[in-house]
């Protein structure tokens, strides 16, 4: 199947969201990458705003061709599945660009 839309493009995207998002409010990002997707709400003290609006939301293009939001059968490979390796890609792209410092043991 030839995808009209590409991960690593929407990881970009995604990114590239998060990124402008974060601008706009002020906040910076050094050091501030969570380990989960859901703590942006912490961060940006937003109700999820930034989460949704500016990043998750960038992979539904994506992760549609595969599935549609009900279909959890098809687990890994179904929407769901395709929309989380977006965001886990996401993610860790984010945390090795922005989380320098290293942590104390």
């Amino acid at each position: 199947m030839k995808l009209s839309i590409q991960k690593v493009n929407t990881v970009r995207k995604m990114i590239m969201g998060i990124e402008e998002y974060a601008e706009r409010k002020g906040i910076s990002l050094e050091n501030s990458i969570p380990d989960d997707v859901n703590k942006f709400d912490d961060l940006f003290n937003d109700g999820g705003e930034g989460r949704c609006e500016g990043f998750c939301d960038f992979g539904y293009e994506y992760a549609l061709q595969f599935g549609t939001f009900d279909d959890y059968e098809k687990g890994d490979n179904g929407f769901e599945g395709k929309l989380w390796s977006c965001i886990n890609s996401a993610m860790g792209k984010l945390q090795k660009k922005y989380n320098k410092t290293e942590k104390v043991r």
